[in-house]
């Protein structure tokens, strides 16, 4: 509206008749003055008329194309509803010459000025350390806010909490902030469960990590932009948060007529603010740069972060779909579970850049991050070994630098642990045999054909199976499965 207002005010100076409204100028006689006062509202009054004509607000002279067709569209039909045919047909001429002549003098001309400021236009994103300051004192108010509003149900409390849930929820998820905030309460209520709706073969075929992350997180599938069925993945700190909040929704004074979850206080039916929640706990943290951690810096924050990851394609499709997009328009899963995948694979991407040590996984496709590596996922059978205290042995790893274009480089990283002196002194490398070789390969096939590197219980159960394993440790057997996989992407690559 304010928009076809600041045309109207330039259409009645440059007619120089103020009586005059926007509805008289929809004539073809007048069509020429309709673009005069575009350019004259967006264009740059110091462009250069040797080069294409330049915008400074291209946006705005796109958007009163789309507004005139939509004005032009209300004037025919009440000109239909009255009989008016000499109106209908004026404004029938007039947008066919507008069909013809718009996109010449306006359209192209501001989506060039759009393409031009977008060539080397910096692009600033949300700084790690920024996000993981601004994730723990979220983690950490809601705990407190928690245990508040069990003491405490009053409306502020309630308010603070779904304040707090909500802005986590976009920070971990990298979601719409208005996508987010208008979760229904029918949505969350009749959310999916992995485990009634997924076949045996498929729980079969998940590996122990994504089996970890199925039982710790839930999805819930809520309607995105366009009417998408787009997926919010909800930890068990969160789930438990929103099951509070709708259990004192009437106690806290909350609108019964109000279906969000994210409900606004007192009689008011409408939801929270994604933004302004957001907006306020990175007001409310020492940031370096807060004004930048929004919804849509949060989506092309992972976007670029992603590449670190060595993705497959099916994995890039995984995070576009839980992300809203459509890389490819009619490339969908052929019913594999949609749940089980958002849950398995986009949480395993998600949680790692979440704890802020995207490094640490340069060169690795999702499934070789290891359940270890994610915060609060911990395997409740720790994998320990002897009580003897480990000093001076170096484990080698490869991590692979990107391609400059003339030949792969790799730099071999050392971590340090320690081993015992004990150990030290006695440290002897016994040779694989031509059977252990073999039977250790075949009983991870599958594991070296996915790329995935077996677990403890795994290998344990590779040595109980052949007896010939039975001198072997199970790291060992662990670091030959590894190094026959990096062996085999080496292959590849070359």
């Amino acid at each position: 509206m304010r928009q076809l207002a600041r045309l109207t005010i330039a259409l009645r100076e440059i007619s120089k008749n103020s009586s005059l409204s926007l509805s008289d100028f929809l004539v073809p006689e007048k069509f020429d003055f309709i673009i005069q006062a575009t350019k004259s509202i967006s264009m740059s009054p110091y462009s250069d008329e040797t080069c294409r004509p330049d915008f400074h607000t291209p946006s705005l002279a796109l958007k009163l194309g789309y507004a005139l067709k939509k004005c032009i569209s209300i004037e025919r039909g009440t000109a239909l509803r009255s009989g008016n045919m000499k109106r209908n047909r004026s404004l029938l001429s007039f947008l066919h010459l507008m069909n013809m002549e718009w996109t010449i003098r306006i359209s192209s001309n501001a989506l060039s000025t759009l393409h031009r400021r977008k060539i080397n236009a910096t692009e600033l994103l949300p700084l790690t350390n920024d996000l993981v300051k601004v994730s723990k004192y979220i983690d950490e108010s809601i705990l407190a806010t928690k245990l508040e509003l069990e003491g405490n149900r009053s409306n502020a409390t309630w308010t603070k909490l779904a304040t707090l849930v909500l802005a986590r929820i976009i920070l971990f998820n990298k979601r719409r902030s208005g996508e987010a905030a208008r979760m229904k309460m029918s949505d969350y209520i009749s959310r999916p469960s992995w485990k009634e709706q997924n076949t045996e073969e498929i729980k079969l075929s998940l590996t122990p990590i994504e089996q970890k992350l199925a039982e710790h997180l839930v999805i819930v599938e809520i309607e995105g932009k366009r009417g998408r069925k787009v997926p919010v993945i909800l930890s068990s700190i969160l789930k438990e948060c929103i099951d509070i909040l709708i259990r004192h929704r009437v106690e806290c004074k909350i609108s019964f007529h109000n279906k969000y979850v994210f409900a606004r206080s007192n009689d008011s039916v409408n939801y929270l603010r994604g933004h302004d929640c957001l907006k306020k706990m990175c007001d409310e943290v020492d940031l370096e740069n807060p004004s930048i951690i929004t919804g849509t810096k949060l989506r092309k924050y992972i976007a670029t972060v992603c590449q670190l990851f060595n993705m497959t394609e099916n994995e890039y499709d995984w995070l576009a779909r839980h992300l809203g997009h459509d890389i490819k328009v009619h490339r969908n899963f052929y019913r594999m579970q949609e749940s089980a995948i958002e849950l398995t694979k986009v949480s395993r991407l998600l949680l790692a850049v979440d704890n802020g040590e995207v490094n640490r996984f340069v060169g690795k496709n999702i499934g070789e991050i290891d359940i270890k590596d994610l915060p609060g996922l911990q395997d409740d059978e720790k994998e320990t070994d002897d009580n003897e205290v480990k000093e001076n042995e170096f484990d080698r790893q490869i991590v692979k630098e990107p391609d400059d274009g003339i030949q792969e480089k790799k730099d071999y990283v050392f971590k340090k642990t320690k081993v015992s002196a004990k150990k030290k002194a006695h440290v002897a490398h016994k040779v694989w045999s031509q059977e252990e070789k073999e039977a250790v390969v075949e009983f991870f096939r599958m594991n070296i054909k996915k790329s995935i590197v077996p677990g403890k219980s795994q290998c344990v159960k590779c040595i109980e199976e052949h007896p010939v394993l039975k001198s072997r440790d199970w790291k060992k057997i662990k670091y030959l499965i590894k190094n026959q996989i990096q062996k085999n992407k080496c292959s590849k690559g070359s």
